[in-house]
């Protein structure tokens, strides 16, 4: 044990003799502060007002065998009641005949004890005993905070994959695969999807990536998703749809036209849900300092149509069925949670049979191999336009793809991809 890397605090009056417990210490190298009095040693540790980050930080307390017990058996109670001290260890000096002391000290939370007849070999012994069962106290409380918080962690990851759908239960429309993959970099994620049924007879596809990782997106991200799906199945009146009275240009005419129909078919539930979800956000958890990107759309399978909100999300790709890239859904307004006076826009776009909408997270397309070479989009649309057997066939390929490029490197963001295709027509 480097003795120089230990601080003493030494109580006792006669530091400058050189049978001392001060000099002894000082000869064996260790780093030592030295005071006369009880009441000084309790100026020099954080019991008072002073913070912790004021005051040295000791790895024992010695008290001298002149120290008499009335003085220090006070100070070990005194310093019981103050976290930042209440576990230094404690060695208290006494005459070989004043075992009253040594009982009386020990009774009141002292460590160890060792009489004034000390070789300086002992002595050493004795204080590294006491800084080694500290230092094994604090490893193990350690270990014991680190289970609780894998304990914890495993509870948080159950209630959150709690709030996600089971991906074997997601809607199936007639004629529609919707599928999805969620694999998290962490115990607790950021990332989330959703697939649920709006209204009678639509689906609505939710996919977002909140900033960040660990246990504070993680409960940003379940607050989103439960307001999205929550506001999302409100029946609101469509009193409110923008007005065509007045004096308007016929351009502006015609965008509120398409705008209404856009909402009539289906948008009224993504823009809403966008819209008070972002507002909520902003206004009342704000301090939070987060935001999610996301894309909502909503499916009308018996047409094709898809109506969409992006919120400054990775663009959704649609992929035909001879396997070209037929569009790509870009945003049409912010993330969420960053403004709350903001406006979104929707936007349409029709799946014709054979027909494939992926979404995902940017864990897809960042991901990084050992080389540090991201996946990137070239390779994810190149396993897009492989001709397809089902879509839960094509997902599970593009995750066995990223599990071989990212290889033994770590993955640092969640892994989300939420597909839906417009199955091709029986000739």
């Amino acid at each position: 044990m480097d003795t120089a890397q230990i601080h003493l605090l030494i109580v006792e009056q006669n530091d400058t003799a050189s049978n001392s417990l001060t000099s002894v210490c000082q000869q064996l190298n260790y780093h030592v502060t030295s005071v006369p009095e009880v009441a000084q040693a309790l100026n020099i540790l954080p019991v008072r007002e002073k913070t912790f980050s004021q005051s040295p930080v000791f790895d024992l307390i010695v008290f001298g065998a002149e120290v008499p017990e009335q003085e220090i058996c006070p100070f070990l109670e005194r310093i019981q009641t103050f976290p930042e001290v209440n576990d230094i260890p404690t060695l208290v000096a006494a005459h070989r005949e004043d075992t009253k002391k040594v009982v009386a000290c020990l009774e009141k939370g002292a460590t160890d004890y060792l009489f004034d007849t000390h070789p300086p070999l002992l002595l050493k012994t004795r204080i590294d005993d006491c800084v080694e069962m500290k230092r094994l106290r604090d490893q193990a409380q350690t270990h014991l905070g680190l289970l609780q918080l894998e304990r914890d962690m495993q509870i948080g990851r159950k209630i959150q994959t709690d709030f996600l759908p089971n991906v074997n239960k997601l809607p199936r429309p007639t004629g529609w695969d919707i599928v999805a993959k969620f694999h998290p970099a962490r115990q607790v994620a950021g990332d989330f999807f959703d697939a649920f049924p709006v209204g009678r007879d639509k689906v609505g596809l939710v996919i977002a990536d909140v900033c960040d990782k660990g246990v504070g997106p993680a409960i940003f991200m379940s607050l989103s998703r439960s307001l999205l799906r929550a506001f999302a199945e409100q029946h609101r009146p469509l009193n409110w749809l923008d007005s065509l009275t007045g004096e308007l240009p016929a351009e502006e005419v015609q965008k509120r036209m398409k705008r209404q129909r856009m909402l009539l078919s289906g948008g009224t539930s993504a823009l809403l849900a966008v819209e008070l979800t972002n507002k909520y956000i902003c206004e009342n958890h704000g301090d939070m300092n987060m935001f999610a990107t996301l894309f909502f759309g909503v499916l009308d399978p018996a047409t094709g149509t898809l109506t969409y909100v992006n919120g400054g999300h990775d663009s959704p790709i649609i992929i035909d069925s001879t396997g070209n890239v037929k569009t790509r859904l870009h945003p049409t307004g912010p993330a969420i949670g960053v403004m709350s006076d903001v406006d979104f826009d929707i936007e349409q776009t029709t799946l014709d049979p054979g027909d494939l909408v992926m979404m995902f997270t940017d864990g897809v397309t960042d991901a990084l191999n050992p080389q540090g070479e991201q996946f990137g989009e070239e390779r994810l649309i190149s396993l897009l336009q492989q001709p397809i057997v089902s879509v839960k066939d094509m997902l599970d390929q593009i995750v066995e793809n990223l599990k071989t490029h990212i290889a033994e490197a770590d993955q640092f963001d969640d892994i989300t991809m939420l597909a839906a295709r417009h199955n091709p027509k029986s000739t």
